[in-house]
């Protein structure tokens, strides 16, 4: 239905030397001065600009293109739409400073031959004035303008431009927050790449990117806003600074961290990410799961539960003596509780047994990757085991083995079937799809991508932080398959 909850206001024919432009334009950051305003709106756009100004010394300016003004309670005008329009007009009017402009010879040449008939016909443009209060009402115009689906031949926002005015309504834009920093900081680019990346960079690769690179670490993004450059290990803060002019130079795009519409881990593990650094404070299962922007399957356990208990919903209904104090989840003595809840019993389980025992003894933070390979053991003959129990073939149906990946999507779907006692369904899948996701997210430090990075390669080592965190997400599904 359409929102007709305003009226319509009637145009005016202003003089452009009275036009203010808007020195917080969204496409870019906020200016000092309305030459800086106009330069960054021509390194926005440098084709469209000239093109527009080409387009007025032939034509004149078109009537019906109407500039939206808000009218302040000093009664300064300011552009909120139209201000690439009103910025051209300015230079062809000679209203600023041209030479604090790098204007194209052939743009200098067309206006100096300009008649005077078209010049004064340039001095005075249609415009909607809206005064403070009815600014609500000029927003709504302009988000309209410039939805994408609007095909009036409007220069469409780029999407930093749209992250800045969506930040500007109240909403949180962390990843906005971050690359913002790192171009006043100024690490590995000029200022005049920053002051060009300001106006129109690829946004969307970088979120996707930077977004993927917290996950890395096991951190938020808003921890990684927060962090950088000064609390994230130094060889993580060179990778983002080599991240961002790649991005910003077109050397990285959507192909090369995507693979059809799913993330390309190839992609980080050779940019150099698959060595998980030193993190101060890795994500609980709560907070990583709340801050995937893909959906993510089910919900981790709590982290206020010491071992989760499986095959029960509700609590013992004979209390625990009291203890001093819980373990923080995913802390060492938190995984030495989960190690000795792994209790596999029967003849069949004695070389699992034999790796917990050594699974016990490496958890250190010196023992990272013996932890990472005795895991990968355990979980591999773990699941084969419980294949052969439930009969479930091992092999694809052109008769090759199914890789690790394959066989722990197999068990996970087997034990959706087979729900315990007092468990729902909902509960029992929440259980199940969080070490799920820690297996199979190529990303995680314990999936089995990166658990054969560190088998594989021989500069890549793991990290026992996020490294306890994962362990502690997928111990029910260690349970569940009978250890």
């Amino acid at each position: 239905m359409s929102d007709v909850s305003y009226k319509a206001k009637p145009s005016k024919l202003v003089s452009v030397s009275s036009l203010n432009l808007d020195l917080e334009n969204f496409r870019s950051q906020p200016q000092k001065s309305e030459i800086d305003s106009i330069n960054n709106l021509i390194l926005a756009s440098p084709e469209w600009f000239w093109g527009l100004i080409n387009s007025f010394l032939e034509f004149g300016y078109d009537s019906l293109e109407g500039i939206g003004v808000l009218r302040t309670e000093s009664k300064k005008l300011i552009v909120l739409e139209g201000n690439r329009r009103i910025a051209a007009l300015k230079i062809v009017l000679g209203l600023v400073n041209r030479k604090k402009i790098s204007i194209p010879p052939s743009i200098i040449d067309k206006i100096s031959v300009a008649s005077d008939d078209l010049l004064l016909a340039l001095r005075k443009v249609p415009c909607y004035i809206y005064d403070l209060n009815e600014r609500a009402d000029l927003e709504r115009i302009i988000n309209r303008t410039h939805s994408p689906e609007d095909k009036a031949g409007r220069l469409s926002w780029e999407s930093i431009s749209k992250a800045r005015r969506s930040r500007s309504q109240g909403n949180p834009e962390p990843e906005l927050d971050l690359l913002e920093h790192i171009f006043r900081i100024g690490n590995n680019h000029s200022e005049s790449m920053a002051s060009k990346w300001n106006s129109k960079y690829p946004y969307t690769v970088y979120t996707e990117t930077i977004s993927q690179t917290a996950k890395t670490l096991g951190i938020s993004i808003y921890d990684l806003r927060d962090r950088y450059p000064n609390d994230i290990p130094e060889d993580i803060v060179k990778l983002i600074d080599k991240l961002i002019p790649e991005i910003g130079n077109g050397e990285i795009q959507f192909a090369d961290i995507r693979t059809g519409r799913k993330i390309n881990p190839q992609f980080y593990l050779d940019y150099g990410f698959y060595k998980l650094p030193e993190t101060p404070t890795p994500l609980t299962s709560e907070e990583r799961t709340s801050s995937e922007e893909e959906p993510t399957i089910g919900n981790p356990p709590s982290a206020e539960v010491d071992t989760p208990s499986f095959g029960t919903s509700e609590p013992d209904p004979t209390p625990n003596p009291p203890r001093a104090s819980s373990p923080p989840f995913g802390s060492p003595r938190h995984i030495d509780s989960l190690l000795k809840d792994l209790k596999p019993k029967g003849i069949e389980f004695a070389k699992i047994r034999s790796l917990i025992d050594e699974l016990k003894s490496n958890h250190t933070d010196k023992t990272p990757n013996a932890f990472v390979v005795i895991t990968r053991c355990i979980i591999e003959l773990a699941c084969t085991l419980y294949c052969e129990q439930n009969s479930i073939s091992l092999v694809k149906q052109n008769g090759s083995e199914k890789k690790l990946v394959d066989i722990i999507k197999d068990v996970h779907a087997h034990l959706l079937k087979n729900v315990p006692n007092g468990k729902t369904e909902a509960s029992w899948k929440r259980d199940m799809d969080q070490p799920l996701t820690e297996l199979t997210n190529p990303i995680y430090p314990l999936s089995t991508n990166m658990m054969n990075v560190i088998v594989h390669r021989r500069n890549a080592n793991a990290n026992m932080k996020p490294i306890r965190t994962s362990f502690a997400n997928i111990h029910l599904f260690l349970k569940a398959i009978g250890l």
